[in-house]
């Protein structure tokens, strides 16, 4: 199976390599499930028609305005996101309004919502989504968390290509993960050629850009590769900083699961989150 959260690469294998399509996630990125949730959950208990709501994202990312416009990612109050912008825009957005961020105290997020885990902070770096879905799994497969949650192989570096295993109840779990998709394409080329060092391989993450989405086409541009790797590296101080940082321990989730979508793995839930793709070539 192979991620489904980068547009970039989505885009990639509807367009020139359609055959990948059965092996994609059907799950929607983290910015169309958001999306899907405010216009059906939140709309729900603020008691607000969703056809009123306008669901803004801000994302490091130009093909997110791409994706907000896809067809599979809209319901009867239309898109699951009505409007992407960058965060370069922002930037240049906050400096325009003359706004200074010092001057601004913080605050607690709004509710709903508003909690967050450390397996939700790294999806921001090339492997993180890897390592959230790691520790999610090994958690509901074996009921105890991952004595060690910190998967350092798979983690941003310099190498296109990195791979990790994951003991499992007595199996192996053989995971790669790729940045940037000409590093993709050289593993899918391996994969399809039955290539023996790959040949075990269950999970593959890929993002269209070196580094991940702290890199993405529409962040403020990184001066060299070290400017990447302290961005990742900021996202992975986070996490080891939160009491939570299992995405599956998230208590808003679980309530929301309760809530509306009558548990994991529901038909709800599949409506909801999940979308599909389709040959583009």
């Amino acid at each position: 199976m192979f991620t489904s959260c980068c547009p970039a690469w989505v885009n990639y294998v509807e367009k020139s390599n359609p055959q990948l399509i059965p092996n994609l996630s059907s799950c929607k990125s983290p910015m169309s499930m958001l999306g899907a949730l405010i216009k059906t959950d939140f709309a729900k208990i603020k008691k607000i028609d969703p056809r009123s709501i306008v669901s803004v994202s801000i994302m490091p990312c130009t093909a997110k305005k791409d994706e907000a416009r896809r067809s599979e990612l809209s319901d009867e109050s239309g898109q699951n996101t009505d409007i992407v912008i960058s965060t370069r825009e922002l930037a240049r957005l906050i400096k325009s309004k003359k706004i200074d961020y010092k001057k601004i105290p913080d605050q607690k997020y709004d509710k709903l919502y508003a909690e967050y885990t450390g397996g939700g902070v790294i999806f921001g770096s090339s492997g993180g989504v890897m390592e959230a879905a790691l520790r999610s799994a090994y958690q509901i497969l074996t009921g105890n968390p991952l004595s060690q949650l910190d998967i350092l192989p798979i983690r941003a570096g310099k190498d296109g290509i990195k791979f990790s295993e994951v003991h499992i109840n007595g199996s192996t779990v053989k995971v790669a993960v790729c940045q940037g998709v000409a590093n993709a394409k050289k593993l899918v080329e391996k994969i399809q050629k039955k290539d023996p060092s790959v040949a075990d391989l269950k999970f593959v993450e890929v993002m269209a850009c070196p580094g991940g989405c702290v890199n993405g086409g529409g962040s403020s541009k990184a001066k060299n590769a070290k400017a990447v790797q302290d961005r990742a590296g900021a996202l992975y101080k986070l996490d080891s900083n939160l009491k939570q940082r299992v995405s599956l321990d998230n208590s808003e989730l679980k309530e929301f699961y309760r809530r509306s979508l009558k548990g994991f793995g529901s038909h709800e839930a599949h409506e909801i989150l999940h979308t599909h793709f389709k040959s583009k070539k």
